[in-house]
């Protein structure tokens, strides 16, 4: 009963966000609740596993070592999340479960940021082209926030919430990583605007002075740089992460 009242209130709390930062707040005040000093959300995407967005209420400082030290390329946390759906539960004192250097210079990096205990639990979103990552980040000691009952819990509340975590409407928010992304060249965009307008090859090649055969290549090269496997995925990918206007 206690469980079912949990996810109706966190169901109508969502409901009642009227955006993205609505839906933010609700997150970090959750699991805030349950010991979280800090929280990650990140979108990934399933076909090359690197972060598309990456969302975080960690502190500049640690921010900024995070990108200025490189340690964003080799997060073991998001390489985790793009390879396995169980979830990842970390007590920083305790040795990482990946022995390679990366990983290891990684997890000297949670340790030396403060951060005692991770929680991080993905799973597929949309049409399964994008995992959802949201990792709940304690400064408590593991024994008080990892014991079983509570780390039931936070599983519990992350897994609620993934559903929920959708697209930002912006991302020029402070608390958005400048993730590098992947630049389309002026002809791709213009072609995936065109097919976004419902035009055909053939309807596009003739709008662009262009052969069929040239706008099927700006297609494919869209689709690689974007990973998708068909065109309506590129289009959508394009769309969401504001390589196009439409």
């Amino acid at each position: 009963m206690i469980e079912r009242h949990f996810a109706s209130d966190l169901g109508h709390r969502f409901l009642a966000a009227k955006d993205f930062e609505g839906r933010w707040a609700v997150m970090t005040e959750t699991l805030g609740a349950l010991g979280a000093t800090a929280v990650n959300a990140a979108a990934l995407d399933a076909t090359t596993e690197r972060p598309i967005w990456f969302r975080t209420s960690l502190s500049k400082s640690i921010v900024s070592a995070y990108l200025g030290d490189g340690f964003h390329s080799r997060d073991f946390i998001v390489q985790h999340a793009g390879t396995s759906r169980a979830p990842l539960i970390w007590a920083t004192q305790e040795a990482p479960t990946c022995h390679v250097p990366a990983c290891l210079g990684f997890s000297g990096f949670v340790r030396d940021s403060g951060h005692r205990a991770i929680v991080s639990v993905s799973m597929p979103i949309g049409d399964g082209a994008t995992i959802a990552v949201l990792t709940y980040c304690s400064e408590f000691p593991s024994g008080e926030v990892l014991g079983a009952k509570s780390r039931a819990e936070i599983e519990r509340a992350i897994r609620l919430m993934l559903p929920w975590l959708g697209w930002p409407e912006r991302f020029d928010h402070e608390q958005f990583l400048p993730l590098s992304r992947t630049a389309l060249s002026r002809r791709e965009a213009e072609v995936l605007t065109l097919l976004a307008g419902g035009m055909l090859n053939a309807r596009i090649a003739d709008t662009m002075g262009i052969s069929e055969a040239t706008v099927a290549k700006h297609l494919i090269s869209a689709r690689r740089k974007l990973g998708a496997r068909t065109r309506e995925q590129a289009l959508a990918r394009a769309i969401r992460a504001r390589h196009i206007a439409v």
